[in-house]
């Protein structure tokens, strides 16, 4: 029987807002016990180590990122300066879940996370409940949702990868690099494998010859990232979410043929 691989949750929190974080972990230790998720959060580090170090190793390797909102976490700069800025850019790359948790009341409309399907239900903010273990429990409940598709999308890119790792990565001694990837995208569209298709597009945006491109292939990296996302926390409508994908495909592959 495989090893289960726990997913690597990072807490991100004011630490006025402690009191909601230990709330929080009481309420995932189920998770945690049985391995299915590994918490980290700033309370872990211990004497002698360098905390902003700590942090963003852990940020680095995390799989999901856990965000406690409320009107001190917005107030931090070091949140909004490294813990939010660090996610936010391996969420564009499709490499972390980001999930919003309302703690406490503040307008978030005018932030990143506005873009962001938050919870508790109706992103109704935890500390106004009449009972906050509820709040809680609907919380747990959405992230057990969203880290279940999680595994199981990674598990199918994992397997996906493998399967077709030899015939992806032939290389025409005809061809340039431009296109090579070229191909090997079109030939991942193809095959419905969208992942690879667009972590090959972020290589092709990066060569010197596309540079003009470069904000093009940004924007539909960001669109395929949304989608990502909405299939995580299964917030859509599978007709819908199939017409953006093809889509998404279409203006990839117009892009190229340019």
């Amino acid at each position: 029987m495989p090893t289960k691989v726990p997913l690597k949750v990072f807490i991100s929190y004011a630490h006025r807002d402690e009191q909601f974080k230990f709330d929080l972990l009481d309420h995932l230790s189920v998770l945690k016990r049985n391995n299915d998720i590994e918490i980290w959060e700033d309370g872990e580090i211990t004497v002698g180590q360098q905390w902003d170090g700590e942090i963003k190793g852990k940020l680095l390797n995390a799989d999901v990122v856990l965000f406690l909102l409320s009107p001190s976490f917005s107030n931090s700069d070091y949140i909004d300066r490294v813990e939010i800025k660090e996610t936010m850019e391996r969420h564009k790359k499709g490499q972390v879940l980001v999930a919003p948790i309302v703690i406490r009341p503040f307008d978030f409309s005018g932030t990143i996370f506005s873009n962001f399907q938050a919870v508790p239900k109706g992103a109704k903010p935890v500390s106004i409940w009449s009972n906050q273990d509820e709040a809680w429990l609907d919380v747990v409940k959405q992230l057990k949702r969203a880290f279940k598709n999680l595994k199981s999308r990674s598990q199918s890119a994992k397997d996906t990868s493998n399967n077709s790792h030899d015939s992806t990565n032939e290389i025409d001694d005809n061809l340039n690099e431009n296109d090579h990837l070229k191909k090997q995208i079109n030939k991942a569209i193809a095959k419905h494998e969208m992942k690879q298709a667009i972590e090959l597009l972020e290589k092709w945006g990066e060569l010197p010859e596309n540079k003009y491109e470069n904000t093009t292939v940004l924007l539909l990296i960001s669109r395929w990232s949304g989608l990502q996302k909405k299939q995580i926390l299964d917030i859509y409508n599978p007709n819908d979410l199939e017409r953006q994908i093809n889509k998404l495909k279409h203006d990839i592959s117009s892009l190229l043929s340019m």
